[in-house]
């Protein structure tokens, strides 16, 4: 019998069936579009995501028999939300992590509640961006808001397409403003603050719960078997947790994707449980941590310049990202004092780049992109360290993690030694794991992750450039303190 794990990205989604032990068996990637119909707007359109979603899930199901799926769970992007009607039709694009265009209400919702009140009961003292941007849609699409049923995320959009109601884990709610981390319900005290209905969310369950079966519909839609389970997922950085096995003390993941993700499983601090909660699993005290914009940043290069590299790429077959990574690696180690601020979101003064002079070219500016972004993972494994936050053992995923040159300079430059676990796709794994769990396949997570994780390639710090790293590191930390400082607008 068979698991699936679909894990859905801002930009990606990737599906896979796994065996009881997390062996692959069918896998497929598809892509859709963020899109910017106005500065500081990022929008997804279901129906693209829901299209590109079912032809992975078609792309794997018709290499099996798709009877022997015992169950399906979903790993999402949080920090979403659109808004639905009471057949699940989609009634305004779903507003990403990256939308800011309620950043007003946010302020204004800030000052309404108390960063005090909103950290005692969801956990974070700002105001998350789903709430935010729900209050926009009730200010400016009034329509629409009337319209809605519920307000949801690709999570609870998915659920809903597969089995018919729409069900939201402690991960996801807790993305949102609205919810209770101590209850596990969504609070009360907050949405009558915000003058938010209840009924315009959807239920929670905890990750790893079965709450309905595959439909006629979802079946027709997907290619699934009707009356295949369907299981609360969770946010998807956690569900790569998950995959990575990160549940002992000391160990940590490091996910360089769209987004940076890291989080630390520690007993020494009081951290937040893996998931939020996990059915049947002891709590799991993780720290996160993490930056908007990682992978991202080497993707808008391949974009915007790298078009002779992308047909390269196409006329032989090769990865593009191998093919720039390549030629980083020819640059010397500090990019020749060429140094990148990974900002790209925006921010203060946004993304920087010091030092350059005509003698840089094309190897020099990869370089120090890719410095740059592993100078802030250290900015973040320096803070988690100061927190008492000890790490036995780093363990890299994501499509950072499929580059040998970037995974030595992680290590060069955070002087740790950083494991590549043998099976990556850790989102769809970890997703597969609540599935299991979902079903009785496994007793609990940590069972799931004993059964199913294994190690890999390990890479050992360079003494001969740690030096020179720690140097250039300091400069890194004197140009983002002065950078945060310098509020810059073309407006």
């Amino acid at each position: 019998m068979y698991l699936f794990g679909l894990d859905v990205g801002t930009s990606t989604v990737k599906s896979c069936v796994r065996t009881e032990e997390g062996d692959p068996v069918a896998s497929s990637r598809r892509e859709y579009g963020l899109h910017h119909p106005k500065p500081g707007w990022s929008e997804l359109y279901p129906d693209e995501v829901w299209g590109q979603i079912r032809a992975a899930i078609r792309d794997v199901v018709t290499r099996i028999d798709c009877r022997e799926i015992r169950a399906i769970s979903v790993a999402a992007i949080g920090h979403a939300i659109m808004p639905v009607d009471e057949t699940g039709a989609w009634l305004s694009p779903l507003l990403p992590f990256y939308d800011t265009r309620g950043q007003t209400e946010a302020e204004h919702l800030h000052r309404l509640l108390g960063g005090e009140t909103l950290l005692g009961v969801t956990g974070s003292s700002r105001v998350q961006q789903p709430l935010a941007n729900m209050i926009w849609l009730r200010r400016h699409r009034p329509a629409v808001y009337g319209r809605t049923d519920k307000f949801i995320g690709l999570h609870e959009y998915l659920v809903w397409r597969l089995c018919g109601t729409p069900w939201i884990d402690y991960s996801l709610a807790s993305c949102t403003s609205l919810f209770d981390l101590e209850t596990g319900q969504w609070a009360p005290e907050i949405l009558d603050a915000v003058e938010v209905d209840r009924d315009l969310l959807p239920d929670v369950a905890c990750a790893g719960t079965v709450v309905g079966e595959v439909t006629a519909e979802g079946a027709r839609a997907t290619g699934l078997a009707r009356g295949t389970c369907v299981v609360v997922g969770t946010h998807d950085a956690h569900s790569s947790a998950l995959g990575t096995g990160i549940i002992d003390d000391g160990l940590w993941m490091e996910e360089a994707g769209t987004f940076e993700h890291i989080c630390a499983c520690s007993l020494q601090t009081r951290g937040r449980r893996l998931c939020g909660a996990i059915n049947r699993t002891p709590p799991i005290p993780v720290v996160f941590s993490g930056f908007r914009t990682a992978g991202s940043i080497l993707t808008w290069y391949k974009d915007t310049f790298a078009h002779r590299e992308i047909a390269e790429a196409t006329a032989t077959g090769q990865d593009v990202y191998d093919l720039l990574t390549a030629k980083a690696a020819q640059a010397r180690p500090g990019a020749d004092g060429l140094l990148l601020l990974p900002t790209f979101h925006g921010g203060a003064a946004g993304g920087a780049v010091i030092g350059l002079t005509l003698h840089h070219g094309q190897n020099e500016f990869l370089r120090a992109l890719l410095e740059g972004i592993t100078y802030e993972v250290r900015v973040h494994f320096d803070a988690l360290r100061a927190q008492g936050v000890t790490p036995r053992e780093i363990r890299a995923v994501g499509g950072g993690a499929k580059s040998p040159f970037w995974l030595q300079l992680k290590a060069d430059v955070t002087q740790e030694r950083i494991t590549v676990p043998a099976r990556q796709q850790v989102g769809t794994l970890g997703a597969a794991i609540l599935a299991g769990i979902g079903v009785d396949m496994y007793r609990d997570a940590v069972d799931g992750v004993r059964r199913t994780y294994r190690g890999g390639a390990v890479y050992v710090p360079d003494e001969h450039v740690t030096g020179l790293y720690d140097r250039y590191y300091a400069v890194y930390q004197r140009l983002k303190a002065t950078l945060e400082n310098v509020s810059y607008s073309p407006n």
